[in-house]
């Protein structure tokens, strides 16, 4: 059923051309300009990105320090509760880095600092970038 899933969701974006999105997969699961963006400011290497965590798949993440990176753009989350998504990951042993935003990227600094400060045990962090609730849509 969730291979069906899948495939559904990847032509349904695949032939949507008005969405400026990236139709690369990572793990079966197409991946956003701004997490390709976003992988390229850390340096992640492509295993890493649309990562799978039980039943979900995750941005970014850094499997050894067991730290996701979690990237909501406002256009896909502004009503959205992610609560049951992010207890799931918590309760398994990662740390959470959310990043809510339109379209921008945090600083690679400000990023440096928050995985330090999750590597150090910080179990959940937001970062709120000030795009975040704009009504236009930059989607990619």
């Amino acid at each position: 059923m969730a291979t069906i899933i899948k495939i559904i969701v990847y032509y349904i974006l695949l032939y949507r051309t008005t969405y400026r999105y990236t139709y690369r997969l990572y793990h079966g699961v197409p991946v956003s300009k701004v997490q390709l963006r976003l992988a390229t400011l850390l340096n992640i290497d492509s295993s890493c990105i649309n990562y799978p965590i039980g039943p979900y798949y995750v941005d970014i993440v850094y499997v050894e320090d067991r730290i996701v990176l979690e990237y909501d753009g406002y256009y896909w989350h502004k009503g959205r509760n992610d609560r049951r998504r992010t207890n799931y990951i918590l309760k398994h042993g990662w740390k959470m880095i959310r990043i809510k935003s339109n379209s921008k990227l945090p600083a690679r600094s400000v990023l440096k600092q928050k995985l330090e400060r999750a590597r150090k045990g910080t179990i959940y962090q937001e970062i709120i970038l000030d795009d975040w609730g704009e009504k236009k849509c930059t989607r990619g």
